[in-house]
């Protein structure tokens, strides 16, 4: 069977290359809690930090479609549109069977 690998985390040089911002720039916002779709985490013993960078919420932050390599299987395979309908008066349209 195929499988589909999914990417579980937006590197640092790829959340910058996004926002048009250099490496320390998003390192620094992440430390110091400026950005809401990610974080960073100081490594026990060290003056190093790790970093975690969330697909969903940074696509969304920035106000871009999440990429193919960041969803699901489900989403992958699935050639699913919704619309979502906001008038009320739409409904009254619709017959059931």
């Amino acid at each position: 069977m195929n499988e589909i690998k999914i990417e579980r985390n937006v590197s640092i040089q790829e959340a910058a290359k996004e926002m048009g911002k250099s490496l320390q720039c998003i390192r620094i916002g992440l430390q110091r809690d400026l950005f809401d779709f990610g974080f960073a985490q100081k490594i026990p013993g060290s003056e190093k930090y790790t970093y975690y960078i969330n697909p969903r919420k940074f696509f969304s932050y920035i106000g871009k479609e999440l990429p193919m390599k960041y969803r699901e299987p489900e989403e992958q395979t699935a050639n699913v549109k919704y619309t979502i309908i906001t008038d009320p008066s739409f409904a009254r349209n619709i017959s059931w069977r």
